[in-house]
């Protein structure tokens, strides 16, 4: 029982620490974005047509940590 709840622990604490050394970007979440933005406390990546949608992935600092922002808007151009 002990170690069940040892992982757990180990679990929910090595989950908290993703993306938080603030003295790099985060990488993007796919490969090759469309367009990407670089400021000094976000970055924007942009990718067009994924499945009919252009997604943007905005990373921004909260606290000690990377923050993601995440939205979908369907694009009618795409084929």
């Amino acid at each position: 029982m002990r170690i069940i709840l040892l992982l757990l622990i180990m679990f929910f604490t090595s989950c908290t620490k993703e993306n938080c050394d603030i003295n790099y970007y985060p990488s993007p979440p796919r490969l090759d974005p469309y367009h990407a933005d670089y400021g000094d406390t976000n970055v924007r990546y942009v990718y067009v047509c994924v499945n009919g949608y252009n997604e943007i992935y905005n990373y921004y600092i909260s606290g000690d940590c990377w923050e993601l922002d995440y939205s979908q808007d369907y694009n009618y151009n795409c084929k």
